[in-house]
């Protein structure tokens, strides 16, 4: 029966069927011996089904204990090796979601914080179209004309304010790019200043993220009203 529950967890969750949800998680778990043994075998996979589908109604009975499980949202997923608020870190309702829930920011899997993967995701999303040696004007202008990037940057900007001393991961973040370009420094000597201007470039880089998340904090919503505009229009 276990092995059979995939298709009808997906069709729970795709619906946020809160309640049918609830019943059948009660019911499988007895079915196989308890709640513990359940919850061993099928925490993971359950909780992949809500993130995947956003099924928030699902989320909260299982966070809230209606299912009889006791899940630990910050407990690193061993199948995946990322807590919870890494594995959502794109998408800012359910970052939301798991923060109002005790989701800790300041878990490193496999050195990365949950801010870190966010970053590292708009920096995907947005590579070839985003210089570092943009204007705050053409930020401004990238982030109205960009698909979902009011998402992106919501992660990061959620993220950025649930982080205890950002200032501190910026600092780690520069000592580490540092300590990681000696080894090719010192093996490369006569290339210091293409080692320098990579460094260069990372920093920018961070601090470019910086400006985008003050931007989006002080006009964000006006740019959403008009991103909002622009795709009616188009």
């Amino acid at each position: 029966m276990v092995g059979c529950l995939g298709p009808i967890l997906s069709g729970l969750t795709k619906d946020d069927n809160k309640d049918d949800f609830v019943r059948r998680i009660q019911h499988e778990a007895e079915s196989v011996g308890g709640y513990d043994v359940y919850q061993s075998l099928k925490l993971s996979s359950i909780l992949r089904y809500i993130n995947s589908y956003r099924a928030i109604k699902c989320a909260t009975a299982l966070v809230h204990g209606e299912t009889g499980l006791k899940p630990d949202i910050n407990v690193v997923d061993p199948h995946v090796g990322f807590t919870l608020l890494h594995l959502v870190s794109n998408d800012p309702v359910l970052i939301e979601f798991y923060l109002r829930h005790g989701a800790r920011t300041d878990i490193r899997c496999e050195g990365r914080l949950p801010l870190d993967s966010a970053i590292q995701r708009i920096r995907y999303v947005f590579r070839g179209a985003w210089s570092t040696r943009q204007s705050v004007y053409m930020t401004i202008v990238l982030m109205c004309g960009f698909h979902d990037m009011s998402k992106h940057l919501d992660c990061v900007r959620l993220l950025f304010r649930a982080t205890k001393e950002v200032e501190k991961e910026i600092y780690g973040y520069v000592k580490d790019e540092i300590v990681s370009l000696m080894p090719s420094q010192i093996a490369l000597v006569s290339t210091t200043e293409e080692v320098l201007d990579e460094l260069n470039n990372k920093l920018e880089t961070m601090m470019s993220m910086l400006r985008m998340i003050e931007v989006f904090e002080r006009v964000g919503d006006k740019i959403e009203l008009y991103r909002q505009y622009l795709f009616k229009i188009l």
